[in-house]
Protein backbone atom coordinates (compact mmCIF):
# COMPACT_ATOMS: atom_id res chain seq x y z
CA UNK A 1 0.00 0.00 0.00
CA UNK A 2 1.98 3.49 -1.46
CA UNK A 3 0.52 6.85 0.54
CA UNK A 4 2.83 8.57 -1.93
CA UNK A 5 0.98 10.74 -4.09
CA UNK A 6 3.89 13.09 -5.34
CA UNK A 7 7.04 11.94 -6.23
CA UNK A 8 10.35 13.75 -4.37
CA UNK A 9 13.50 12.60 -4.19
CA UNK A 10 14.27 11.49 -0.93
CA UNK A 11 18.13 11.96 -0.66
CA UNK A 12 17.83 15.35 -0.50
CA UNK A 13 15.38 15.85 2.32
CA UNK A 14 16.89 17.13 5.25
CA UNK A 15 15.73 15.18 8.66
CA UNK A 16 12.78 18.00 9.60
CA UNK A 17 11.79 18.31 5.79
CA UNK A 18 12.02 13.98 6.14
CA UNK A 19 9.77 13.84 8.69
CA UNK A 20 7.20 16.37 7.71
CA UNK A 21 6.62 14.78 4.60
CA UNK A 22 6.35 10.93 5.97
CA UNK A 23 3.42 12.36 8.62
CA UNK A 24 1.25 14.23 5.46
CA UNK A 25 1.91 10.66 3.53
CA UNK A 26 1.40 8.40 6.41
CA UNK A 27 -1.88 10.54 7.02
CA UNK A 28 -4.27 8.62 5.61
CA UNK A 29 -3.17 4.86 7.06
CA UNK A 30 -3.30 6.57 10.22
CA UNK A 31 -6.86 7.72 9.78
CA UNK A 32 -7.52 4.98 8.19
CA UNK A 33 -6.60 2.83 11.37
CA UNK A 34 -8.32 4.72 13.86
CA UNK A 35 -11.37 4.40 12.15
CA UNK A 36 -11.43 0.95 11.60
CA UNK A 37 -9.96 -0.21 15.50
CA UNK A 38 -11.63 2.77 17.30
CA UNK A 39 -8.53 4.97 18.33
CA UNK A 40 -7.87 8.50 18.53
CA UNK A 41 -6.36 10.04 15.09
CA UNK A 42 -4.65 12.78 17.03
CA UNK A 43 -3.02 10.05 19.44
CA UNK A 44 -2.25 7.55 16.30
CA UNK A 45 -0.50 11.08 14.64
CA UNK A 46 1.73 11.70 18.01
CA UNK A 47 2.68 7.83 18.18
CA UNK A 48 3.62 7.99 14.04
CA UNK A 49 6.07 11.04 15.28
CA UNK A 50 7.45 9.67 17.95
CA UNK A 51 7.99 6.05 16.19
CA UNK A 52 9.89 8.18 13.20
CA UNK A 53 12.28 10.61 15.87
CA UNK A 54 13.21 7.24 17.09
CA UNK A 55 13.55 5.69 13.74
CA UNK A 56 15.68 8.30 12.60
CA UNK A 57 18.72 7.64 13.88
CA UNK A 58 18.85 3.97 13.71
CA UNK A 59 17.83 4.00 10.34
CA UNK A 60 20.77 2.61 7.80
CA UNK A 61 21.70 5.04 5.10
CA UNK A 62 19.55 4.10 2.21
CA UNK A 63 18.41 6.12 -0.61
CA UNK A 64 14.42 5.96 -0.43
CA UNK A 65 14.01 6.23 3.70
CA UNK A 66 10.30 6.92 3.41
CA UNK A 67 9.15 3.48 3.06
CA UNK A 68 11.19 2.19 5.52
CA UNK A 69 9.66 4.87 8.13
CA UNK A 70 6.09 3.80 6.53
CA UNK A 71 6.86 0.56 7.47
CA UNK A 72 7.78 1.46 10.84
CA UNK A 73 4.81 3.01 11.38
CA UNK A 74 2.60 0.48 10.62
CA UNK A 75 4.49 -2.10 12.47
CA UNK A 76 3.97 0.04 15.32
CA UNK A 77 0.51 0.71 15.01
CA UNK A 78 -0.60 -2.71 14.69
CA UNK A 79 2.06 -3.44 18.01
CA UNK A 80 -0.32 -0.65 19.49
CA UNK A 81 -3.59 -2.53 18.81
CA UNK A 82 -1.91 -6.00 19.88
CA UNK A 83 -1.14 -4.22 23.32
CA UNK A 84 -4.43 -3.26 23.61
CA UNK A 85 -5.65 -6.40 24.36
CA UNK A 86 -8.24 -7.40 26.93
CA UNK A 87 -8.79 -5.53 29.99
CA UNK A 88 -7.43 -7.37 33.04
CA UNK A 89 -10.07 -8.66 35.26
CA UNK A 90 -9.17 -8.62 38.96
CA UNK A 91 -10.67 -11.92 41.61
CA UNK A 92 -11.13 -8.80 44.03
CA UNK A 93 -13.64 -6.29 42.09
CA UNK A 94 -16.57 -6.68 43.20
CA UNK A 95 -18.91 -8.36 40.26
CA UNK A 96 -21.37 -6.00 40.06
CA UNK A 97 -21.72 -2.41 41.40
CA UNK A 98 -24.31 -2.54 43.57
CA UNK A 99 -22.84 -6.23 45.24
CA UNK A 100 -19.95 -6.89 47.23
CA UNK A 101 -19.80 -10.40 46.13
CA UNK A 102 -16.42 -10.56 44.30
CA UNK A 103 -15.25 -13.63 41.67
CA UNK A 104 -12.50 -14.40 44.27
CA UNK A 105 -15.87 -15.49 46.59
CA UNK A 106 -17.66 -17.31 43.60
CA UNK A 107 -14.94 -19.51 42.97
CA UNK A 108 -14.66 -20.30 45.99
CA UNK A 109 -18.19 -21.66 46.40
CA UNK A 110 -17.60 -24.14 43.56
CA UNK A 111 -17.22 -27.69 44.89
CA UNK A 112 -15.27 -29.37 42.41
CA UNK A 113 -15.76 -33.31 42.63
CA UNK A 114 -12.78 -35.23 40.80
CA UNK A 115 -14.09 -38.97 40.59
CA UNK A 116 -10.60 -40.64 40.53
CA UNK A 117 -11.57 -44.01 39.89
CA UNK A 118 -13.27 -42.78 36.80
CA UNK A 119 -10.29 -41.25 35.94
CA UNK A 120 -8.24 -44.20 36.25
CA UNK A 121 -10.62 -46.19 34.39
CA UNK A 122 -10.61 -43.57 31.06
CA UNK A 123 -7.20 -42.98 31.50
CA UNK A 124 -6.60 -46.72 31.41
CA UNK A 125 -8.78 -47.38 28.60
CA UNK A 126 -7.07 -45.14 26.37
CA UNK A 127 -3.86 -46.36 26.76
CA UNK A 128 -4.85 -49.76 26.46
CA UNK A 129 -6.58 -48.68 22.89
CA UNK A 130 -3.57 -46.62 21.95
CA UNK A 131 -1.00 -49.51 22.47
CA UNK A 132 -3.08 -51.00 19.72
CA UNK A 133 -1.99 -48.66 17.21
CA UNK A 134 1.27 -48.20 15.33
CA UNK A 135 4.23 -46.66 16.99
CA UNK A 136 4.14 -43.67 15.17
CA UNK A 137 0.73 -42.85 16.02
CA UNK A 138 0.89 -43.73 19.62
CA UNK A 139 4.37 -41.49 19.45
CA UNK A 140 1.90 -38.35 17.89
CA UNK A 141 -0.33 -38.72 20.25
CA UNK A 142 1.75 -38.59 23.27
CA UNK A 143 3.56 -35.29 21.98
CA UNK A 144 0.09 -34.18 20.66
CA UNK A 145 -1.87 -34.60 23.46
CA UNK A 146 1.02 -34.25 26.42
CA UNK A 147 0.22 -37.97 27.71
CA UNK A 148 3.90 -37.96 29.43
CA UNK A 149 3.22 -40.43 31.67
CA UNK A 150 2.59 -43.09 28.61
CA UNK A 151 5.39 -44.93 27.22
CA UNK A 152 4.84 -46.04 23.81
CA UNK A 153 5.16 -49.69 22.77
CA UNK A 154 5.49 -51.46 19.39
CA UNK A 155 2.39 -53.37 19.07
CA UNK A 156 1.78 -56.67 18.99
CA UNK A 157 1.02 -57.10 15.53
CA UNK A 158 3.26 -57.34 12.41
CA UNK A 159 4.80 -53.47 11.54
CA UNK A 160 3.38 -52.79 8.08
CA UNK A 161 4.88 -49.80 6.03
CA UNK A 162 2.70 -47.04 5.88
CA UNK A 163 2.44 -44.54 2.30
CA UNK A 164 3.19 -41.54 4.39
CA UNK A 165 4.40 -40.62 7.81
CA UNK A 166 3.63 -37.09 7.34
CA UNK A 167 2.22 -35.63 10.67
CA UNK A 168 -1.03 -34.94 9.53
CA UNK A 169 -1.49 -38.29 8.30
CA UNK A 170 -0.15 -39.93 11.11
CA UNK A 171 -2.40 -38.39 13.45
CA UNK A 172 -5.21 -39.00 11.10
CA UNK A 173 -4.31 -42.18 11.25
CA UNK A 174 -4.15 -42.55 15.13
CA UNK A 175 -7.73 -40.78 15.87
CA UNK A 176 -9.32 -42.98 13.26
CA UNK A 177 -8.10 -45.88 15.50
CA UNK A 178 -8.94 -44.17 18.34
CA UNK A 179 -12.81 -44.04 17.13
CA UNK A 180 -12.80 -47.66 15.77
CA UNK A 181 -11.93 -48.86 19.66
CA UNK A 182 -15.20 -50.26 21.26
CA UNK A 183 -13.53 -50.17 24.91
CA UNK A 184 -12.62 -46.84 24.23
CA UNK A 185 -15.96 -45.49 23.00
CA UNK A 186 -17.99 -47.60 26.31
CA UNK A 187 -15.26 -46.19 28.67
CA UNK A 188 -15.72 -42.46 27.65
CA UNK A 189 -19.40 -42.71 26.90
CA UNK A 190 -20.69 -44.44 29.35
Amino acid sequence: MSLSHTPINDATLTDADLLLEMLDQAHRMIVNFAHKYGFDIDDLQQEAALVMLETLPKMPAIAHPLPYLQRAIHNHLYSLLRDRGQVSLSLDVPIADDMTETFADELMQLDLVVDEAAEDAHQHALYTAMRTLDLDSQVYLREVYALNAYNPVPPYWPYRATRSNLRKNVGRRALRGLRKNDALRQAVCG
